[in-house]
């Protein structure tokens, strides 16, 4: 308990003695809870709209096919790239892309969904990585360990709080309000990361001749985007990482569409009682894995 105790202080050092770095975890948490907050809301609506497991998996499909299809090369330009105005930009442009979700009232209009999830995933891809590069320039290499479990700590505390909390905007005001909930997040993102005051241009080697003209630079990019797939299949581990990481992914995409279906037909439920479940899950993850990292400990540590 002795190591928790200490690795809590730790993570509260951070958050408030290094500004730009609290600035930034928060407007990743707002932005993911965001994400929950819709997500945990579209899906099971077009269900209800539709009444077709067909339709749902297609809009599981438009959220996870960007993130393989542009994923993969994302990184190439976010290392050129300033790191805070592409997150920041990446937010604000979320914000704007997911409000034609308000005309998805009826069933003729279920089509407008797929594009706006799609075009949110592809700007996450860009957005992930440009956060990832930008950790480092925000705390000292000391602390680097513990602002990256801070970071990891993100996405569960906004899977426990962003689906009941997505239920209840639900029946307060259907998707019109979940919609204007997450956009409020997005925008509230980019307002915290607009006054970051840390540098995060990339910084670019002066041995390194980088191209004058926009073909030549297109042709870098892809260079450097082959060379990469390349290292991944030369490093067993990483290959490794990266197929269970897609092998998991498919299995999330299968639950998540089969369990609405249960949910809505065996239950005879809807949006909160799926958001209940799943922060009933978050609730559960949580738990194991502080169970986890207590039996790691010495045991005169626990």
């Amino acid at each position: 308990m002795m190591r928790k105790r200490i690795a809590a202080n730790s993570s509260i050092h951070l958050l408030v003695h290094h500004r730009d770095f609290s600035l930034v975890w928060t407007a990743g948490l707002i932005s993911m809870m965001g994400d929950w907050i819709l997500w945990i809301v579209l899906p099971i609506r077009v269900y209800e709209l539709t009444g077709s497991s067909f339709a749902t998996a297609g809009l599981v499909a438009s959220l996870v096919a960007p993130q393989i299809v542009f994923g993969s090369f994302a990184g190439v330009f976010v290392d050129r790239w300033d790191r805070r105005r592409t997150m920041m930009f990446a937010s604000l442009l979320q914000a704007v892309v997911i409000t034609p979700l308000l005309l998805v009232d009826a069933r003729a209009m279920i089509w407008i969904a797929y594009p706006v999830i799609a075009l949110s995933a592809t700007l996450f891809t860009f957005s992930e990585p440009a956060e990832n590069a930008f950790l480092p320039r925000l705390v000292p290499e000391s602390e680097l360990v513990q602002a990256n479990a801070l970071n990891a700590l993100n996405n569960s505390l906004a899977r426990l709080v962003g689906p009941a909390l997505g239920g209840v905007l639900y029946l307060a005001g259907g998707l019109t309000l979940v919609t204007v909930a997450d956009a409020a997040t997005f925008a509230g993102a980019a307002l915290l990361l607009a006054v970051v005051r840390v540098g995060s241009r990339p910084e670019i080697s002066e041995s390194v001749d980088e191209p004058t003209t926009a073909a030549g630079a297109l042709a870098r990019v892809g260079h450097e985007w082959v060379d990469g797939l390349r290292s991944i299949r030369r490093s067993r581990p990483v290959t490794v990482i990266l197929a269970v990481a897609g092998a998991t992914a498919i299995g999330e995409g299968i639950f998540s569409v089969m369990f609405l279906i249960w949910i809505t037909e065996a239950l005879s439920g809807g949006v909160p009682q799926l958001g209940w479940f799943m922060s009933a899950q978050a609730v559960g993850v949580r738990l194991s894995a502080m169970d986890r990292d207590l039996k790691s400990l010495p045991l005169e540590l626990q």
